[in-house]
């Protein structure tokens, strides 16, 4: 088995032992070999889409490559592509028919049809809607004696205060008083009752969809919890980790699906028979799933929600290359303009606006160091990758009155970028809602169900065909707002030029630059706008 899942390469060991880092990387040669000849033999219009990986291996002496896919492939695609080519065998294999997982997953597929049943019930919906009817039935009954009571009130005041009632007169406009309080008093307890007897047979139904779905529940905790503990993951130095303590040993919990990528299967497999991990990389093939930005054959990093505390425990006694991104390096900051209140700043690619969890400099701490004593207080941001144009205060009240501007939209912003496709057309808007990928993060997506609505002004500069040249308008302010527009198919469908997340990443920098900047001095009601050019 172990023969038919490792593919020779041509070629020598390298001389370079050392594992790039996996959640930010530009494929080497070797890695591009191996690529190359898995692709070779995947369907090239596969119905799904899925990730894919390799893993360059030293197989005792011999250099060659594992692969594996992400998750479950359906059977269609998976008998398309050839049994050596198929892929590491997952961590645990929890879909044998018979088996403990697939067992109990029936009962619970079980209680959810159930469930479907009792809450599509026509029956149901029509106590429902009975009910309902009845109720506002109830309210307008109650509402219309209760103004009439009131009505009749008024009338009584107001002869009362013309004066000279007589006995008679008085006693019945008493006893006018307590029939009708008496008629909304009945109209309540008649409703009361008849809504109570309703209210039976609609919550007989909820109660048993609510048990039904308590029992759900439980039943995929447990089995949720008892499928996590069978992934007993192994790291560089041989030793072995139950999933739930590795997640509970990186501060979270296991999330679904952990695991089942292809970085673990593959660094499992690797382990199991022997062979030393030297190149690791994956890529999507085929198309992408609704609202997420994947391009087929396109390089992605290791997912964050699910494969960095795994890999952080698997890579433990391998010789991993360091995060290109927290690399200490010393940035030059440009000032702009400074006065007393706030400063501009030509913040370069590859700098932090604010310090992040790795000790590596940011604008904020530049400016911390050169200020001797004066907070920095941030008042926007730029994505790391992001060059240009950014304001920073130096005490509260310009903080609070500059952030009001941004919040009221009062800021002009203008972004120039340079984008891989040709962009129709000369001028438009996208509209697109944003939400975060809540298991890969930071990278964002398309999402009309539960995204933020979120809208960019756009126009041409110059296209060569190939490329185009554009001037970038936020009207807001999402995460991602501009890279993800321009790399959504229902978008501009041409990702910005060097953009790790949402392109092609090629080792050189996003050509995403903050060129215009326009707002109110707090202090002096000037109109301040400055221009950078980018360099790209």
């Amino acid at each position: 088995m172990a023969c038919s899942l490792f593919h020779k390469l041509d070629g020598s060991l390298p001389d370079d032992r050392t594992l790039n880092y996996p959640f930010h990387y530009v494929p080497d040669a070797l890695t591009m070999a191996a690529v190359g000849e898995l692709q070779s033999h995947l369907p090239a219009s596969p119905a799904e889409g899925k990730m894919w990986g390799v893993l360059v291996v030293d197989n005792h002496g011999q250099l060659g490559f594992l692969n594996a896919f992400s998750g479950q492939i359906d059977d269609n695609t998976l008998r398309s592509i050839g049994e050596e080519w198929r892929g590491c065998p997952p961590v645990y294999d929890y879909l044998q028919p018979d088996g403990y997982f697939k067992t109990h997953e029936a009962v619970i597929s079980d209680i959810n049809k159930r469930i479907s049943e009792l809450s599509d019930s026509a029956e149901y919906h029509c106590k429902v809607a009975e009910y309902e009817y009845l109720r506002r039935e109830a309210d307008d009954e109650i509402s219309h004696r209760r103004e009439v009571m009131n009505e009749a009130k008024v009338r009584r005041d107001a002869r009362r205060r013309e004066g000279g009632l007589s006995a008679d007169e008085a006693k019945a406009m008493e006893r006018e008083s307590q029939f009708l309080k008496a008629e909304v008093h009945r109209a309540k307890v008649l409703y009361r009752d008849r809504l109570a007897a309703m209210t039976k047979d609609v919550e007989n139904y909820s109660r048993e969809i609510a048990a039904l779905k308590r029992r759900r529940s439980l039943l995929s905790d447990h089995l949720q919890a008892w499928l996590f503990g069978k992934f007993i993951l192994l790291n560089g130095r041989g030793e072995r980790k139950a999933m739930p303590d590795i997640f509970r040993d990186y501060g979270t919990v296991c999330p679904s699906g952990a695991g089942e990528c292809c970085e673990p299967k593959l660094l499992q497999y690797a382990y199991l028979h022997g062979m030393r991990p030297l190149r690791m990389a994956s890529f999507w093939w085929g198309p992408a799933p609704g609202g997420e930005l994947r391009r087929n054959g396109h390089f992605y990093p290791a997912c964050g929600g699910r494969c960095k505390p795994i890999l952080s425990w698997m890579l433990q006694g391998v010789d991993v290359a360091g995060n290109p991104l927290t690399t200490r390096t010393v940035h030059k900051l440009r000032i702009i303009y400074d006065d007393s209140y706030l400063t501009v700043v030509d913040k370069p690619a590859g700098l932090l606006s604010v310090p992040g969890k790795d000790d590596v400099e940011s604008v904020v701490s530049i400016l911390a160091e050169r200020w001797d004593g004066t907070e920095p207080l941030v008042v926007h941001r730029l994505d790391m990758a992001t060059s240009g144009l950014l304001v920073v205060a130096k005490d509260k009240t310009t903080q609070r009155l500059l952030r009001r501007e941004f919040e009221e939209r009062r800021i002009d912003k203008e972004y120039e970028a340079i984008v891989d496709g040709d962009v129709a057309g000369e001028k438009g808007t996208v509209d697109l809602p944003i939400g975060p990928d809540l298991l890969d993060r930071p990278r964002q997506k398309v999402d009309f169900a539960n995204g933020k609505e979120a809208h960019t002004e756009y126009e041409v500069i110059a296209t060569d065909g190939r490329s185009t040249r554009l001037r970038l308008k936020p009207l807001t302010g999402r995460t991602h707002q501009l890279r993800v527009h321009c790399a959504s198919p229902d978008g501009l469908n041409a990702p910005i030029r060097g953009d790790s997340l949402y392109g092609h990443y090629d080792g050189g920098r996003l050509c995403l630059q903050a060129r215009r900047l326009s707002f109110v001095h707090p202090a002096n009601g000037r109109k301040m706008t400055f221009t950078l050019p980018p360099d790209f």
